[in-house]
């Protein structure tokens, strides 16, 4: 079968507010539009292209006009479910053809779905990413340290903690031994879910634990180092949760893959789905995803962009984001 690719365009979409990054700030993401036919469908693709993460000048996609598709052994554990082979795709372009395909296979009700996905079922729990002013009771909040002074972030983590609740600290691998002692020095740890990379070193994390009793019970989430790590996860010690950008690291068969394999090995960590700035599309196609791994997860970067984003919703009482089935990404 064949399959036709046209209509390519870049579409820029607004952050607000602009997100700090090192001394500068990104107030924007790119955003590549194309056509997918299939049969009679013709379906919406679109590849993530964050430029903190991604290099337009690398992508594949444009470059083809026509696809061989073979539906007849579909595996969604799988590169591109099995269906299309295609050299030197990166992993923001593989989601992006998953993605469409997704739409297809649930359009056309396709029978390897039913493992994995309910079809109607389009909402999932987020944990709040604070933002100035915010005031928030007894709820799962992601806050992002490093950004501010050690102190400030200290009487942040005090104050949240003051609210009842649980926090998910962020280190974007900013700080020091000596800075994140700052930072949850007289702080209650039994509120601290777990801390994403603080150090760039994942040695520097386990000798923090290890050297001070203090913080022997410290819980840890892999993020930036997710692909580095991910056959040595082992080595990490008081590992609790796997972050996982869906367009940077695995795509959605890789999803698929790991929750096979995690539903095998029984293992204990969490797997929390996070968001790179990504459109409407596809955070709704991670939201729709998400009801494989029953954790809060953080897709908090909607609230970046909820403006432009019309289909989606988030009922901040619930702390649940809400979005649409699937098949609306098929144009007719």
């Amino acid at each position: 079968m064949k399959a036709l690719l046209d209509n390519f365009q870049y579409i820029e979409s607004e952050i607000h507010p602009p997100l700090k990054h090192k001394d500068g700030l990104v107030n924007k993401t790119i955003n590549l539009s194309y056509d997918l036919k299939i049969d009679h469908l013709l379906i919406k693709g679109e590849v993530n292209l964050f430029p903190l993460f991604f290099n337009e000048k690398q992508l594949c996609l444009p470059s083809q006009r026509e696809l061989n598709i073979d539906f007849k052994n579909i595996d969604l554990t799988r590169p591109l479910f099995n269906t299309i082979e295609i050299n030197n795709l990166h992993t923001n372009e593989q989601f992006s053809l998953e993605q469409a395909l997704l739409t297809y296979l649930i359009r056309t009700e396709h029978q390897s779905l039913k493992e994995y996905l309910k079809t109607d079922d389009v909402k999932c729990l987020i944990n709040d990413l604070f933002l100035e002013n915010d005031n928030i009771h007894n709820k799962v909040i992601k806050y992002k340290i490093g950004r501010n002074s050690p102190k400030e972030d200290n009487n942040n983590i005090k104050e949240f903690i003051k609210n009842k609740n649980i926090l998910r600290l962020d280190g974007n691998q900013m700080l020091n031994s000596s800075s994140l002692k700052e930072i949850l020095k007289e702080i209650d740890l039994s509120y601290v879910d777990y801390i994403e990379e603080p150090f760039q070193s994942i040695d520097e994390w386990n000798s923090f634990i290890n050297d001070s009793d203090d913080f022997k019970d410290l819980s840890f989430a892999i993020d930036e180092n997710f692909k580095s790590y991910k056959y040595k996860l082992d080595q990490i010690h008081n590992l609790k949760a796997i972050i996982i950008k869906p367009t940077r690291d695995l795509s959605i068969s890789g999803l698929f893959k790991l929750h096979q394999d995690i539903s095998k090995q029984n293992h204990s960590y969490q797997i929390i789905l996070s968001s790179s700035f990504d459109n409407e599309m596809t955070l709704n196609t991670l939201v729709f995803i998400a009801q494989l791994f029953n954790n809060r997860h953080g897709l908090g970067t909607f609230k970046y962009m909820k403006e432009d984003f019309k289909k989606m919703k988030y009922e901040r009482d619930t702390q649940k984001l809400i979005g649409y089935p699937l098949i609306e990404n098929i144009i007719n």
